[in-house]
């Protein structure tokens, strides 16, 4: 039997805690006091402590267990999905080292740091429930055997989703004497690693050569970061990021093509086009089923549990090209891209003689230009789509140059934006009707067959909409580009 894995989104805040700090009266129930001694895994080089992803085995009251902390985005705070698994291992279970292999990379994991916390706090209580646990930990720290640094902080976890209740327990924390101080997790501080920095964005007067780099980086970054969400599967958006970065990075080395010198750029290239393939369908799958998805909750009722229950072979499709997926990830070949993306962020050779990034983005939108200025007076949906992918090419290769360019490139790059969105409707729509024409064919469900036929005259619809809304996106963006390069 497999190990079980549980999966929680953790949301806090930290503040420190003064020697003699006293937790204020808060309302709700004291929690009962416990010693957690967590023993902290990462590689030689602390690349896991680097992100702020933090491994750990745990000796808690329950039973000893493994836990994954790994940072996660989310405008309403600071979080961090956490994944733990009961076991008595000691080593890290491969369900939680598989998650950090981009990071890793082959490299070992070894014991870091081991420490012990005297925990001790309040659940607070409001009007309609649970709404956080307070808690002060006293930390002591060992590292290599030596005792090292003890510190006390206290920690605020969000129960439920009364965010703004959070927040005013901050105040009433910070009122009552705690500090704003470090919020790094506790392997971090013990080990005194910097938070994760975000890469310093390029300056105008910067060679061609810092730029490209930088830009790598910071795709490269994003790229690293979405990985875990990707192999948990949980949240489509993880994916669709982490195809997003592989389009950027392919986009830069297409751009900047005519500058780089060496063959380091080719093989980099042939790399992310093979992981984009790995990515496409399981993207793909993605977009159809949330958009069928809310085609169905428009429908009668006695047609959305055919329609849903006909959307199995796209279900089936993604399942099957996830398991694809996963085997690319956990291949040689990723984890060369991902080595061979790292030395071009910090070497890529340029050369800083040719046009600068403003010329090589000026001539991405030539091309778009000159695509459109050729269009049929009525075009056909893979001329239109050979557009879209031409305009998402001049969008990129502009946000790449902005430093560089005398003028304010926000415009242009909004109308590109816009551009890209109405033909990207236009190509979901055409996606979207073969692939309802064919559910159709293999349903033997009347209703199911009916109702594929009216999500179709939607899609229909759709695209026709998406057809009238293309000229006036492409004379904004054709304005913007004269105002931006003229």
């Amino acid at each position: 039997m497999g190990q079980q894995m549980r999966q929680t989104l953790e949301r806090e805040f930290k503040l420190e805690a003064h020697s003699g700090f006293v937790l204020p009266e808060l309302p709700g129930r004291p929690l009962e006091r416990e010693i957690l001694v967590s023993t902290y895994y990462d590689t030689p080089d602390l690349r896991l402590a680097a992100f702020g992803i933090t491994l750990r085995r745990r000796e808690q009251r329950r039973g000893p267990a493994w836990q994954l902390k790994i940072p996660r985005d989310d405008a309403r705070g600071e979080t961090r999905t956490e994944l733990e698994i009961d076991a008595p291992d000691e080593l890290p279970p491969h369900g939680l080292t598989r998650l950090v292999a981009a990071h890793t990379r082959g490299q070992p994991l070894r014991k870091a740091a081991t420490l012990q916390t005297d925990l001790s706090g309040v659940r607070v209580r409001g009007i309609e429930g649970d709404i956080a646990d307070v808690v002060v930990d006293e930390v002591s720290a060992v590292v290599d055997g030596r005792p090292t640094v003890s510190f006390a902080e206290i920690e605020a976890e969000l129960l439920g989703d009364d965010v703004a209740a959070l927040q005013q327990l901050r105040r009433v924390l910070l009122g009552a004497g705690a500090i704003a101080g470090d919020t790094r997790p506790k392997l971090l501080q013990v080990l005194d690693v910097p938070a994760p920095a975000t890469p310093r964005q390029p300056r105008p007067g910067d060679p061609t050569s810092i730029h490209i780099r930088a830009h790598l980086a910071t795709q490269l970054g994003a790229l690293i970061a979405r990985d875990p969400g990707t192999r948990l599967g949980d949240d489509p958006e993880e994916l669709h990021q982490l195809r997003v970065a592989t389009r950027r990075l392919r986009a830069l080395l297409r751009t900047t093509r005519p500058v780089l010198l060496g063959d380091w750029a080719p093989t980099l290239e042939a790399n992310l086009s093979w992981l984009g393939r790995a990515l496409g369908p399981v993207r793909d799958a993605d977009v159809l089923l949330e958009r069928f998805g809310r085609r169905a909750s428009a429908l009668s009722p006695g047609l959305q549990a055919p329609f849903l229950q006909a959307l199995g072979p796209i279900t089936q499709a993604r399942d099957t090209g996830r398991s694809t997926l996963m085997l690319a990830l956990d291949a040689p070949r990723y984890f060369e891209l991902l080595d061979g993306l790292e030395r071009s962020a910090l070497g890529a050779s340029v050369d800083e003689r040719g046009p600068d990034l403003a010329e090589l983005a000026r001539k991405e939108f030539k091309r778009l230009k000159k695509r459109v200025h050729g269009l049929e007076e009525r075009p056909s949906d893979d001329q239109l789509h050979a557009v879209r992918i031409l305009g998402k090419r001049a969008r990129y290769a502009t946000e790449f140059a902005a430093p560089t360019i005398t003028h304010d490139a926000a415009p242009f790059v909004r109308c590109a934006k816009k551009l890209q969105d109405v033909l990207g409707e236009h190509q979901d729509s055409c996606i979207a009707e073969v692939q309802l024409w064919q559910l159709a064919a293999a349903v033997r469900d009347t209703d199911a067959a009916f109702a594929a036929g009216v999500v179709v005259e939607r899609e229909r619809h759709e695209g026709k909409r998406a057809r009238e809304e293309f000229p006036a996106a492409w004379r904004d963006l054709k304005q913007a580009a004269s105002n931006l390069w003229d």
